[in-house]
């Protein structure tokens, strides 16, 4: 599961540019419009608003927003009734969210693409992904979608893809825990570095230096002193002004 969007260049039709990747690979691929790579998905009988969401519940409500589940119900009535799995494509966000398991529409703007058989649709779901957008503020984005060609290979070629890009996501992620593991590590380190060197710990310690807690006293005793002296020469100066 996951939900990516991308906001740097606009779409682009015929060889569209994919972060990355060069487009003459997609030469010998036939591309086919996106209307005509998708079916027509079943209505949608009912979309859930804000109010209408629970915290917990039986069914999970997907709407365009960037969390991937924004809400349960436990309303059987507004399951969405379609195969899966199947893509929602946020209108007005550009979110993209692969789901295969039941789960009720909400909110406005809340898009579903189905593609047609001759796609793996997770193929179908990362190229969307790797698509370039421009962000149109809070305006309608699927009319862009509907401009883009989608490159068609080989459902065997496309399955190889699908596994390859889960392969690299799997290690970004497993890297991606080795970094914050090895931090918590190196911010405790610091931690622990620091607290010697306030100790004294870091460097070799002489049997006759001053101790610490001696150092410290002494320290004090001259502040008070001087703060003492202080006082008494305000006081002197005061008698004599009055004088």
């Amino acid at each position: 599961m996951s939900v990516i969007s991308k906001t740097s260049q606009p779409l682009s039709t015929g060889d569209q540019k994919v972060d990355g990747l060069s487009p003459s690979l997609f030469n010998s691929w036939l591309k086919l419009p996106f209307s005509d790579c998708i079916e027509q998905a079943p209505s949608i009988s009912r979309k859930l608003k804000k109010n209408e969401l629970k915290k917990v519940g039986k069914i999970p409500i997907i709407d365009q927003g960037e969390k991937f589940i924004t809400g349960y119900t436990d309303n059987n009535k507004d399951k969405y009734n379609a195969n899966l799995p199947l893509i929602v494509f946020g209108d007005h966000t550009r979110h993209i969210k692969y789901i295969d398991f039941p789960f009720a529409v909400g909110a406005d703007g809340t898009k579903i693409i189905i593609p047609k058989l001759f796609y793996d649709i997770k193929f179908f779901f990362q190229y969307l992904n790797a698509l370039n957008w421009q962000h149109f503020g809070y305006s309608r984005h699927f009319k862009y979608l509907k401009q883009v060609r989608v490159p068609l290979p080989p459902l065997s070629e496309q399955k190889e893809i699908v596994r390859q890009v889960d392969r690299l996501f799997a290690l970004a992620d497993k890297l991606e825990a080795h970094y914050h593991k090895a931090k918590g590590r190196i911010d405790k380190l610091s931690q622990s570095v620091l607290a010697k060197a306030f100790r004294g710990e870091l460097v070799p310690q002489d049997p006759n230096d001053e101790p610490a807690e001696k150092l410290l006293e002494r320290i004090m005793a001259e502040k008070a002193k001087m703060e003492g002296g202080g006082r008494q020469k305000a006081k002197s100066r005061k008698r004599r002004t009055k004088v």
